[in-house]
């Protein structure tokens, strides 16, 4: 292949702005084969040196021939181009370079995180990680971009699927591998990420030096650091605000486009801050309105989870079993965040032993993330405490490491919310976990009666002041079958009449957040 002057391997030094600028001039003067030649031994820098609406315009207008020319223009078109199901790859005329499957992977795992499946992606990189060197141009090097781009797109793509261990362990491992200096960024990148998982399921001073870290990292003339910056200011809220009513309010202030590919742990962080600061309400309101617009729709890992699962998560602190189960019943995903929210529907659905199996199983995916691991011993002492055997939720507690003995507030929340008693528990054996002059003495939503949706709908109705033939006409019920709801209702919350199961229901509350329509059919 002809390769334009100043770019033969080994005789160029510029910059990954001077590539990009080397390739637009190519491309506006008609010179294909310049172009493809810089393509095919510069895929990384012009990556990251044109933003990818403008890259994806340029490729667009060289000819079928600069597709024959070098493989990897048509793969850096399609990793380009997510959502296009029309896109098709020119058929190759002769043999294919060495590298060009390496790449194809690469680029094809890029495109499926993009398009929203981080799991697909990390399985098809996963398989590559042995062979990582592979995918350089030119061998091993620790400052070679295309190794420093596998280990980044491998580490998107774990933290995207849910696998919060493997990928804290490649972002450490970016953020500390030496790199060009056109390519500081991905330790910018790494840091904000991994002080992410830190802040959420890890350690929360390791998150803030990561924080500071990034701050440090040179800038570049990439369109990435715009991008970073956003990263930061969304990672800044999170980790370093210390009044979180105020971080509450900044988080619901953020556009869909601020949220970025991190929204997953926006949503959790909205969640949990919500539940701390009693605000639960606005929280569930901003998620379902990015459910409405089509957040997670037909993703994979955190992306198609994350929503379901924490609505889920509310509606089950709201009392609401019925709707929790509905909300989670399409999540299939097995990391983290879906094991512990599965587990606390386990258990309030009557099946603790199901609850402690699965999270016995998931003692790899949180060992090494502090608040993950802890979460997953109080969630199992939870399980066990609500089966009646307090000795076992005690013997477990006490298997805390020390370096794990601190509730955080949301957690502390959680529990109050589900099960207060568990909190008593805690606070005789490990009372450094709990706050000082913490208090537990109300029954919680796990500790009250079971009332199953159409008793939900009935009592919903009775506070309403509707009679026994209106409810029935209105649930499109007989009206037997409400006078049976009726009397399983009274019987659970020992009540003799309808004023009585409304004001106990009002106090055990039952009726702080009235259920809304369900999918779930009696």
């Amino acid at each position: 292949m002809h390769l334009p002057a100043g770019c033969r391997r080994g005789g160029f030094v510029g910059t990954s702005v001077d590539i990009g600028e080397r390739f637009i001039d190519a491309v506006l003067s008609s010179r294909d084969a310049d172009a493809a030649a810089l393509v095919e031994i510069w895929p990384i820098e012009l990556w990251y040196s044109l933003p990818p609406y403008q890259l994806r315009t340029l490729l667009d207008r060289l000819s079928p021939e600069a597709h024959h020319l070098s493989p990897t223009v048509s793969l850096l078109s399609r990793a380009l181009a997510p959502d296009d199901a029309t896109f098709r790859m020119p058929r190759r005329r002769g043999p294919v370079p060495a590298n060009h499957h390496r790449r194809a992977s690469i680029f094809e795992a890029a495109r499926r995180r993009v398009a929203g499946d981080p799991v697909g992606a990390f399985e098809l990189l996963s398989s590559l990680r042995e062979n990582v060197a592979g995918a350089s141009r030119t061998g091993i090097g620790p400052t070679d971009p295309a190794l420093a781009f596998v280990l980044m797109q491998t580490a998107e793509s774990a933290l995207l699927a849910g696998r919060l261990r493997d990928a804290l362990a490649l972002f450490e491992e970016l953020a500390a591998a030496p790199r060009t200096g056109d390519m500081e960024f991905f330790a910018r990148r790494a840091h904000l990420r991994a002080a992410l998982i830190h802040q959420h399921y890890g350690n929360t001073c390791v998150a803030r030096s990561h924080l500071q870290q990034s701050a440090e990292v040179p800038r570049t003339t990439s369109w990435v650091e715009s991008r970073l910056d956003g990263d930061q200011r969304l990672v800044e809220i999170m980790v370093a605000s210390e009044d979180l009513n105020e971080a509450f309010s900044a988080l619901l202030t953020l556009t869909y486009s601020d949220l970025g590919e991190l929204w997953p742990f926006a949503v959790i962080a909205l969640h949990a801050w919500g539940s701390i600061t009693g605000r639960r309400d606005a929280a569930r309101s901003r998620m379902e309105a990015m459910a409405n617009a089509g957040f997670g729709r037909d993703g994979t890992g955190l992306i198609g989870s994350t929503l379901p699962l924490m609505l889920a998560l509310d509606s089950l602190l709201n009392g609401d079993l019925p709707r929790a189960q509905a909300e989670i019943r399409d999540v299939q995903e097995d990391h983290w965040i879906a094991t512990v929210v599965r587990a606390l529907i386990d258990i309030g659905s009557g099946a603790p032993r199901r609850a402690l199996d699965s999270l016995e199983a998931a003692a790899d995916a949180t060992a090494g993330l502090l608040q993950a691991d802890r979460q997953r011993y109080l969630v199992s002492a939870l399980a066990h405490y609500l089966s009646g055997d307090s000795g076992r939720a005690s013997a477990t507690i006490a298997l805390l490491p020390v370096s794990a003995r601190r509730c955080s507030p949301y957690e502390i929340s959680v529990l109050d919310t589900l099960a207060p008693g568990v909190l008593g528990v805690v606070a005789d054996l490990v009372p450094e976990l709990l706050p000082e002059g913490f208090s537990f003495d109300r029954a919680g939503v796990l500790e009250k009666p079971t009332l199953t949706r159409p008793e939900l709908e009935v009592l919903t109705r009775l506070a309403r002041g509707m009679t026994r033939p209106d409810i029935a006409r209105d649930l499109f019920r007989s009206i037997n079958t409400v006078k049976t709801h009726q009397r399983s209702l009274y019987r659970k919350l020992g009540a003799s009449s309808a004023a009585e199961a409304v004001a106990l229901a009002t106090e055990s509350g039952y009726l702080w957040h009235l259920p809304q329509p369900s999918p779930l059919r009696p």
